[in-house]
């Protein structure tokens, strides 16, 4: 994990942002399973993520039907058990963080710059025991809504 620092959630939050801290040091998490359930609908920015994949992959040369296979592919993948065993790591770390200091918060953001120079402007809050999040939860949660989990 990384320590981060970004102006514009400080500015929303104020004192009850303690700490941010990415979950990967050296690159994206777009592949995650947290949030899937969403990843492929337009996000706040208006950009739709497969369109965007879409695009990428023709600028490599890619064909419409490898492109199509691809997508499918991935798409099924996120169903699959290592889905399971990431949301239950990521599960387990809440839970413990929750013991330890009382609350944690997940955000997720689909960033297109700098993570620590990019405008968030957060949607909405939600909040949640953390004893009633299960993994299935952590699939369907929105873009840009702060989810802040307590005992």
């Amino acid at each position: 994990m990384k320590s981060i620092e970004n102006q514009s959630l400080k500015n929303q939050l104020g004192d009850v942002l303690i700490g941010l801290v990415s979950a990967r040091n050296d690159h994206c998490d777009c592949d995650s399973s947290i949030g899937r359930d969403n990843k492929h609908k337009p996000h706040a920015q208006g950009e739709d993520l497969e369109k965007k994949e879409r695009e990428k992959l023709r600028k490599k040369g890619w064909s419409e039907a490898k492109i199509n296979r691809a997508l499918a592919d991935r798409k099924n993948a996120h169903h699959a058990s290592s889905d399971t065993e990431e949301l239950g790591s990521w599960l387990a770390f809440m839970n413990a963080t929750v013991q330890i200091a009382g609350s944690i918060g997940l955000l997720l953001h689909i960033y297109s710059g700098d993570i620590e120079l990019e405008t968030i402007e957060l949607a909405s809050k939600a909040e949640m025991k953390i004893g009633f999040c299960e993994l299935e939860t952590l699939t369907t949660i929105q873009c840009d809504t702060l989810y802040s989990f307590t005992k």
